[in-house]
């Protein structure tokens, strides 16, 4: 009779957060350096991907564009098979160009050691998931965050409903480590490592030229000397001249990664209006493209994907509000703002169109800024488990060959 109810519901609650973030850590957080929550968070998201691939692949029924038969395939199906064309055999097919080249190249090069080209595209996405959750937890502690904070970061990074994309051969995970450490070096003024991850970024997919512009903004405030000022994004986007050129000199196509975007059902629209279609097509009952697939499949995806560039449109405005308190937040909503933009319009010059917004949203930082203040305890009990959940599902209709796109 002694405690206070408040303080009573107060230690309670102090005691679940220190019991999860032990259970989250194994119990030394205070002491594992971030790069080894890291790598515990994202071997276990690895480990439960491709186990639910395994699952999805020998021992549930094929969907319309399966089997896929073996496990490897399995994880590195649909745009990943692309990938591996491309690193097998360059861009001879017209359609692949729109896929940019700097993850194909490392494909190729990790296969000289692994002799396979699925195996190194998922030793690249895996090693490259490892850097980008160090790199949001580094993030997250820039800007203030507690180690709480940065596993709430962490874990939504790992688990967001299609974070699929992550443990599979596609190039989000390497895309979305370079962008994250851009970030944090903009933050930190480390203006050559700036260069050399937004030079990769650049070069993975066509979206990350964007981050020229947070580059050359964050020089500006930093108030660099002017030859920095042009220099550093100058390097950064060199990748995309570098693509732009050897499609002119190959092919005579020097923008071939937008000409080709309609193979890939991709178009201008105005703005919103790609979720305005697809709900139009959910509440017609149209929505079973392509071809005549699972209707509750397509139905699923466009919902998950319009959440996803939802919850980024609020993470973005969240940083915008952020900057006019601490400039700190000022590179992530930059990117945020553009990108949203881009996925709100499908514009060629992004690459996207209403099937991937949601992917797109999925790799802006500013996602897991916004979640990260976010309770622990409250993330892990309302939020964590729809994401677990619908992540798996989205892993098994990957791999069983009942994805729609």
């Amino acid at each position: 009779m002694d405690i206070l109810p408040d303080q009573s519901s107060k230690d309670t609650n102090q005691d679940f957060d220190a019991g999860l973030n032990n259970f989250m850590t194994g119990g030394k957080a205070k002491s594992l350096p971030n790069y080894a929550i890291a790598c515990i968070l994202s071997v276990i998201r690895i480990v439960a991907g491709v186990v639910t691939s395994s699952i999805a692949v020998f021992w549930i029924q094929s969907g319309p564009y399966g089997p896929l038969k073996t496990l490897s395939n399995g994880l590195t199906a649909w745009d990943g098979s692309w990938y591996r064309y491309v690193a097998m055999n360059g861009y001879s097919i017209a359609n692949s160009r729109v896929l940019f080249p700097i993850y194909p190249i490392f494909i190729h090069l990790v296969t000289f050691v692994t002799r396979n080209y699925n195996l190194s595209a998922l030793i690249i996405s895996w090693i490259s998931l490892v850097f980008a959750t160090n790199g949001i937890i580094n993030l997250i502690k820039k800007l203030g965050g507690s180690n709480k904070s940065a596993i709430v970061a962490a874990l939504s990074l790992l688990w967001f409903p299609e974070s699929v994309f992550f443990t599979a051969g596609y190039a989000e995970s390497f895309y979305l480590a370079c962008l994250i450490w851009t970030i944090v070096y903009i933050m930190e003024k480390q203006w050559w490592l700036t260069a050399v991850t937004g030079f990769l970024a650049v070069g993975t997919r066509p979206e990350g030229a964007i981050i020229v512009v947070a580059i050359f903004i964050g020089l500006l405030v930093a108030k660099e000397p002017w030859h920095k000022v042009f220099i550093v994004p100058a390097i950064a986007g060199s990748s995309l001249v570098a693509y732009i050129l050897f499609l002119w000199i190959k092919y005579r196509q020097p923008l071939a990664f937008v000409t080709e975007q309609s193979f890939w059902d991709r178009k201008t629209t105005w703005p919103l209006g790609a979720e305005f279609e697809s709900l139009f097509r959910i509440a017609n009952h149209t929505l079973v493209w392509p071809g005549k697939a699972d209707a509750f499949n397509a139905y699923s995806l466009y919902l998950t994907d319009d959440f996803g560039a939802f919850l980024a449109t609020l993470a973005a405005i969240y940083c915008v509000y952020r900057t006019f308190k601490d400039r700190r937040y000022m590179p992530v909503a930059i990117y945020a703002v553009l990108i949203i933009f881009v996925a709100y319009t499908s514009a060629p010059y992004g690459g996207v169109s209403p099937d991937v917004a949601g992917r797109i949203a999925m790799c802006v930082p500013a996602v897991y800024v916004m979640i990260s203040k976010i309770k622990l305890r409250y993330f892990m009990i309302f939020i964590f488990p729809i994401f677990v959940t619908t992540a798996l599902a989205w892993q098994i209709a990957f791999s069983s060959g009942r994805w729609i796109t």
